[in-house]
């Protein structure tokens, strides 16, 4: 059996790409928060072996919004001019996030 490169493009980097992040957001952070990111990491490890459409449609909804909805709050920052340089790492992190949340959304879709 050879290795399919689509499938790891279109699955398995999204989601080990979501769940680095989220294990990265779990030092330091209290004990609500640890659970809440394990809990996602362990929904998107969960839907790699199960490969379920509407689990992958709603995670990657949800980490999309995320990151409009922070890239909306930097934008008001720049704008205010309350940014500093280590914001050209935030924002290089959303626009990444940006793309892997819509493969995380297509890239379970059977026909793909």
């Amino acid at each position: 059996k050879t290795l399919d490169i689509k499938l790891i493009l279109r699955q398995y980097v999204p989601s080990a790409f979501f769940v680095i992040l989220l294990v990265c957001g779990m030092i330091g952070s209290p004990l609500p928060v640890k659970l809440i990111c394990s809990g996602i990491a362990l929904l998107i490890a969960a839907n790699l072996y199960f490969r379920n459409n509407v689990i992958s449609g709603i995670t990657g909804t949800v980490f999309l919004l995320i990151s409009c909805y922070l890239m909306l709050a930097m934008l008001d920052d720049f704008v205010d001019g309350e940014a500093t340089k280590s914001y050209i790492f935030g924002l290089a992190l959303i626009l990444f996030c940006l793309p892997m949340s819509v493969l995380m959304i297509w890239g379970f879709r059977k026909g793909l």
